[in-house]
C-alpha cells in the first residue's frame, strides 16, 4: 500500500486489522541527513528499506495513519519495531519517552521506556 510504505493484514485468529508503516512511511527527524541515518536494504525485512541510525542527538519518529481505515469501537496498540546494534549506546543512559497522539496532537498515552 502507498508505494510499499504501508502494509495491511488480517489477524488469522481474530480477523482484526493490522497496519504497519515502513521506515520510509515515517517522519524521522534528520532522516534525510546521511551523517545521521543510513538507508539500507535488508533481505529479511518486511519492507524494502530500513533506516539505520548512525548518530543523532534527538530521536524523533512520527507515524500517521488515517483513522477512517480503523474499525470503530475497537482497541488498537502501537509498536515501534527496531533492532538494537550490539555496539549501540545512549538508550542505556537516557530514558526514552514514547507517546501516541490523535489528530491535532492530543496525547492519548505516554510512557518512559528503557
Amino acid at each position: 500500500m502507498d508505494d510499499a510504505k504501508k502494509s495491511f493484514s488480517l489477524d488469522k485468529s481474530t480477523g482484526k486489522k493490522c497496519y504497519m508503516l515502513a521506515a520510509r512511511g515515517l517522519m524521522i527527524a534528520w532522516g534525510g541527513n546521511p551523517q545521521c541515518w543510513m538507508w539500507k536494504i535488508v533481505p529479511y525485512s518486511r519492507f524494502t528499506e530500513v533506516a539505520e541510525l548512525k548518530f543523532v542527538w534527538l530521536l524523533e519518529i512520527r507515524g500517521k495513519i488515517d483513522t477512517s481505515m480503523l474499525s470503530p469501537l475497537a482497541y488498537y496498540v502501537a509498536y515501534l519495531v527496531f533492532k538494537m546494534r550490539t555496539d549501540a549506546t545512549g538508550f542505556i543512559f537516557h530514558p526514552t519517552e514514547v507517546s501516541v497522539c490523535i489528530s491535532g496532537g492530543e496525547r492519548i498515552s505516554t510512557a518512559a521506556v528503557r
